[in-house]
């Protein structure tokens, strides 16, 4: 029998859980477009900040070059 084994298992608490939903839901796509617009600056800005400085960056113009600007170019303007 192990001697406080008990201890080891712990309920997930609503910060814990909160912190996932953002990392999944929010900082990851934003760090996933913010690299697409070849904002690498803010890319690794948003790595170190834990996704903010990627949620600010995301809604940034991106660089000319980018894969997201060259996909965007090719597809031409929204039609409605």
């Amino acid at each position: 029998m192990l001697s406080g084994a008990e201890g080891i298992l712990v309920e997930p608490s609503f910060g814990l859980v909160a912190w996932t939903l953002y990392a999944i839901f929010l900082a990851t796509p934003a760090l996933i477009v913010t690299a697409l617009k070849g904002r690498y600056f803010w890319f690794l800005a948003g790595i170190l900040t834990c996704g903010l400085a990627a949620l600010w960056s995301a809604f940034l113009e991106p660089k000319p070059q980018s894969l997201w600007a060259r996909r965007r170019a090719r597809s031409g303007p929204a039609s409605n």
